[in-house]
């Protein structure tokens, strides 16, 4: 957008620097402005830079060139510059405005080529707070990506997150993490959290006793092996350990697991997803090596073919969430349970039979959310739960046919129902998929629930409880199908606010380290 008068020609935008203010209006001091009315500027000047911490890149540089004082506020506060993502051209001026502070950058090969990030990494490494390099969705040479990781064995004293996604590659050839930059004069030297995706050669004996976040492995189909003396390096190596992702080929064996002494932990996350070159079902076993009284999230991906429902055993469940499986096998689903504690197990894949046998998960169960399907439903009803109080049930808009006239989240092969007696609230729900376009959100209609399907569900399956309310969310019509002399015995609720049905990935994929963690 462009600005004539007597004195210049003003240009705004985020992509390049503009230094061209208009005279006349930069001769206005504060006081006259303040006179003049101008309440925005009478905010103060803290809050104004709050307002400004709010805005992207491209709205900080455009506020920066609204007056004189705007900039003079803009251009005096380094930390405003101090993320850097964004296109190549803005960061140059990012640079400049952030002055001697350490500075946050994300390059991709997008918006950056390989000589600009080699040139931005030669220049101001030595600057950085953080830095995330990534080439998920773009086709990039395994050897510019080895020219990257070679840039990073110089002195980084202020570096403490770095985050490497690599170059995906058909013939599983990826880039060498540098032992260089774990010395004492390199880049990961004093490294808090290390990402390495698709990035191999990591020198477990050389990471930091700094190190708290650790991710580790392939997105793809390409394999990173994790040996069990690798393991035993890193845990003896980072003391300090609390965040562990890991997506690995697991080279180990069970004589190794069971013999080996475990160095004391300070895990308190754990994603794991095992690949294994043998039938031996090895998550169970790793899982019992890595855990401990401190450890509060534990989220396991694994095949039905290598359970890991031992994490269950010990669980004194608040609240449990069932998602019904997208496989083949009608039995599997993923599983979310939050205990006493808050603490968090999820399974992936979970073998529904199986969670059945652990009588402390449901006996202690207040809550239980299954996300249901019109196609599939759980193999038989869950056993007793005298604790439950409410009972939720989701169905996903994408799967769903436009009238629900039957709720049956589980099948009923034989005619023994399932007994909780404390059930007071039954809330049904149809919502979007977490991240599906907003559009898209807006333009899905109503759905048609059957009255008498919502009574026959309540007076049949749920028979043993003493259901007072149903809350309908999520942009229900009620189709009324009553007779006359017919009463509904509870309260009906009808919440038309849009529903996001949460999306457990079958799939490990990794987007940062918990800020809670």
């Amino acid at each position: 957008m462009a600005y004539n008068s007597d004195n210049c020609k003003r240009v705004v935008g985020a992509a390049e620097e503009v230094v061209i203010i208009n005279a006349k209006r930069g001769n206005h001091s504060r006081d006259t402005q303040l006179a003049a009315g101008a309440f925005i500027i009478a905010l103060g000047d803290d809050v104004t830079r709050l307002v400004f911490h709010r805005l992207p890149i491209s709205g900080r540089i455009s506020a920066s060139h609204v007056c004189a004082f705007w900039r003079w506020l803009a251009v005096g506060d380094p930390l405003l510059w101090t993320t850097l993502h964004g296109p190549r051209t803005v960061i140059p001026v990012l640079w400049s405005r952030a002055g001697s502070a350490p500075v946050d950058v994300w390059l991709n090969f997008l918006e950056s080529a390989i000589d600009d990030i080699l040139s931005c990494l030669s220049a101001h490494l030595s600057r950085m707070r953080s830095l995330n390099i990534t080439t998920r969705g773009y086709e990039v040479d395994v050897e510019d990506w080895q020219r990257i990781l070679d840039a990073l064995c110089q002195p980084a004293p202020s570096l403490s997150r770095l985050h490497l996604e690599g170059p995906y590659d058909p013939t599983c050839v990826r880039g060498v993490f540098p032992s260089a930059a774990l010395q004492p004069r390199g880049t990961a030297s004093r490294i808090q959290k290390l990402a390495l995706i698709r990035t191999a050669g990591l020198d477990f004996s050389l990471l930091p006793p700094t190190l708290t976040h650790l991710a580790l492995g392939d997105t793809s189909w390409c394999e990173c092996r994790l040996t069990f003396r690798e393991l035993q390096t890193l845990l003896r190596q980072c003391p300090g350990l609390r965040d562990l992702w890991l997506n690995v080929q697991a080279d180990m064996s069970y004589a190794e697991l069971d013999k080996a002494s475990r160095p004391p932990l300070a895990l308190r996350k754990l994603t794991l997803a095992l690949d294994m070159d043998t039938e031996l079902p090895l998550t169970q076993r790793v899982l019992e090596y890595l855990a401990h009284d401190g450890i509060h999230f534990v989220d396991v991906y694994n095949a039905e073919s290598d359970p890991a429902h031992g994490i269950f055993h010990d669980v004194q469940a608040s609240s449990m969430s069932i998602q019904i499986a997208k496989y083949f096998v009608s039995h599997c689903a993923d599983v979310t349970v939050t205990d006493t504690s808050n603490r968090l197990r999820r399974v992936s894949a979970a073998n529904y039979l199986e969670l059945r046998q652990s009588p402390r998960l449901w006996d202690t169960l207040t809550t239980l959310t299954v996300y249901g399907d019109p196609v599939k439903q759980l193999a038989r009803p869950p056993p007793p739960v005298p604790r439950l109080v409410t009972l939720r049930v989701f169905w996903s808009r994408n799967r769903l046919y436009r009238t629900i006239d039957s709720i049956a989240p589980w099948r009923l092969i034989h005619e023994g129902l399932w007994q909780c007696p404390a059930l007071r609230v039954l809330e049904l729900a149809v919502g979007t998929p977490a991240g599906q376009h907003e559009e898209r959100r807006s333009q899905a209609g109503p759905v048609v629930i059957i009255l008498s399907t919502i009574l026959h569900f309540v007076a049949r399956e749920l028979s043993s409880g003493d259901v007072e309310r149903v809350i309908l969310r999520g942009g229900f019509n009620v189709l009324l199908n009553l007779g006359t002399h017919e009463q509904i015995p509870f309260e009906l609720r009808t919440d038309l606010s849009p529903v996001t049905i949460p999306r457990l990935d079958t799939d490990p994929v990794f987007n940062g380290f918990d800020r809670d963690v």
